[in-house]
């Protein structure tokens, strides 16, 4: 996992392959602009989803993870809660939808919360538990942008 800002993205770059300055760059040109739904960027290796909607309370919350893409999250508006654990569960899913590539867990032991606010990101990899659009303290409005980036790009 890796958080920031996007302010700070001219260093935190640095750290992070190629594929996610490409998302960004993309981000920084559209973000504002951008409709709900499915964006593409380079086909099925780079996508990002637009998100808008209501945060809900930790009681709902699902943790998930992916195996074919890592997740870029970033807050456009809004504030979002996400608990994650980095470290990779043993545990096998209590749901799984491949064609998604998106699978739900348990609740890992002991996990870490995040407080996002618009500007700021979080990179989660393929097996990295996390459960995102969490409200900070009660449910608000958020709008926010996912992209995926297929796994095998992170060596490009």
């Amino acid at each position: 996992m890796f958080t920031g800002s996007l302010k700070d993205w001219k260093q935190d770059k640095n750290y992070l392959p190629k594929a996610f300055d490409r998302a960004v760059e993309f981000l920084q040109k559209n973000a504002k602009t951008l409709e709900p739904g499915r964006h593409e960027i380079d086909g099925d290796r780079i996508f990002v989803s637009v998100e808008e909607g209501m945060t809900k309370p930790a009681s709902e919350r699902r943790f998930e993870s992916h195996v074919k893409y890592c997740d870029l999250q970033v807050v456009l508006e809004g504030v979002e809660r996400q608990d994650y654990r980095s470290s990779p569960s043993t545990a096998s899913p209590v749901e799984s939808r491949e064609a998604g590539d998106i699978y739900f867990y348990p609740d890992p032991e002991n996990p870490q919360t995040l407080l996002m606010q618009p500007g700021d990101f979080a990179v989660y990899y393929p097996g990295e538990l996390h459960a995102p659009n969490l409200a900070v303290a009660v449910p608000s409005r958020r709008r926010k942008v996912i992209v995926k980036v297929r796994a095998d790009l992170l060596t490009e």
